[in-house]
């Protein structure tokens, strides 16, 4: 079972079914480099998490045509038809995936029939005289794991089919995707740009109060909209280097340039991950004032070498 720090839970189930069927799947980070904040509100609580999206968009199309991977996605199913997928998976020794409402996962203890949000396992069998699933999942690692019928029953909530198919498209035009990138990011359609609101989201910082802004989420705070849109934010940072990487390894002329710009990336991962860090400190601390301050200094820092970044890609 697949276990990147970079991945969430579906998408290591993804690369997981990857590596077993001997294919890659790494085109489809190639659209993870974003950032959002949206104005506030007035008249609304002004928490600073539901207005920040870190804009990682994982692209299912690009993971078809360039690795040949299908991703067959139904949250459509009521659970008996679900169950009925998974035996028939199952019964060809094919993967299957499900989405489970992790409020109803015994297995997941900081949320267990206290938080509502989506987690995925691979189902590996069925009890035949009980109707209980085992499966795995990166909560447990390698071992599979028991989730009762009745719980299963009431928390699935999507299926997932993994199907190999041939790939459509060998080539790629590798400066085109990371011009694109860069241009998403410095001209998005709305006043600020990217880095614009990147900016305003690290002034929000200064008068952010922790504790409100993970209000309902304390079993797991990771989960509170500030702290998990930190985190993806980090990640998408490392997913498009990774999207990079794998398209220098695969063209025939190696690029100078998608090295430099992976390099860059990485190292932008990396400061964004201590804020993350940060964040999960200031909300622990007896009085945050001054790291939510340093955290703000760090945010700008980031959108100006962001901005620079993106400003000389599109050169290439």
């Amino acid at each position: 079972m697949n276990n990147e720090e970079s991945l969430d839970c579906h998408e290591n189930l993804i690369a997981s079914y990857a590596a077993i069927a001997g294919r890659d799947y790494e085109m489809m980070l190639n659209r993870t480099w974003g950032f959002r904040f949206d104005p506030a509100v007035p008249g609304t609580p002004q928490l600073v998490g539901p207005r920040f999206n870190a804009e990682r968009n994982p692209d299912y199309e690009q993971l078809l045509h360039y690795h040949g991977l299908k991703l067959e996605i139904d949250d459509t199913l009521t659970s008996g038809q679900i169950y009925r997928h998974v035996q028939e998976e199952l019964l060809h020794h094919r993967p299957v995936a499900v989405g489970m409402d992790a409020y109803w996962c015994p297995w997941y203890k900081a949320p267990y029939q206290k938080m509502h949000f989506l987690h995925y396992t691979f189902v590996t069998r069925t009890d035949p005289e009980t109707g209980d699933l085992y499966g795995l999942n990166i909560i447990e690692g390698t071992e599979p794991v028991r989730l009762p019928y009745a719980n299963f029953e009431q928390g699935c909530r999507e299926l997932t089919l993994f199907r190999t198919v041939p790939a459509t498209k060998q080539s790629f035009d590798a400066e085109l995707l990371l011009r694109d990138a860069a241009h998403r990011l410095l001209d998005n359609g709305r006043p600020l740009g990217a880095f614009g609101e990147m900016r305003q989201f690290g002034a929000a910082l200064t008068t952010a109060d922790m504790k409100a802004e993970v209000q309902g989420y304390t079993a797991l705070p990771l989960i509170a909209p500030l702290i998990y849109q930190m985190r993806e934010t980090f990640r998408g940072r490392k997913q498009f280097a990774m999207a990079l990487q794998w398209m220098n390894r695969n063209r025939s002329i190696h690029s100078a340039v998608l090295d430099d710009t992976a390099a860059s990336l990485l190292e932008l991962y990396s400061r964004w991950r201590i804020v993350f860090d940060l964040l999960t400190k200031a909300y622990f601390s007896s009085s945050p004032t001054e790291i939510m301050a340093h955290i703000s200094a760090v945010v700008n820092g980031l959108a100006d070498d962001e901005e620079k970044l993106a400003e000389s890609i599109i050169q290439v």
